[in-house]
């Protein structure tokens, strides 16, 4: 009986062990998942940001271009409509 009372304990005893590893382990990985979550965010923020700034580029060399093409056009149509010296 006695022995019994003790194994019951000792059964009782590991399993609050038990569940106190679980709960240790979890919250170990929740605040690992953490970290790796805002690391990952902030390289994706450096990421979008190095994008948006290569967009910005992009599109201001595409309105350069597209300003240099229209005077190349207006230019060509005025020499077009030049008269002659005779």
């Amino acid at each position: 009986m006695l022995q019994e009372k003790q194994i019951e304990e000792e059964e009782k005893k590991l399993e609050a062990e038990r569940a106190a590893m679980i709960a240790a382990l979890r919250d170990q990985l929740t605040e690992d998942t953490r970290y790796a979550l805002a690391n990952q965010e902030q390289h994706l923020s450096q990421l979008l940001a190095r994008l948006q700034v290569g967009q910005a580029r992009r599109q201001a060399l595409i309105l350069r271009q597209d300003k240099t093409i229209q005077e190349l056009e207006v230019s060509a149509v005025e020499r077009d409509w030049e008269i002659p010296d005779l």
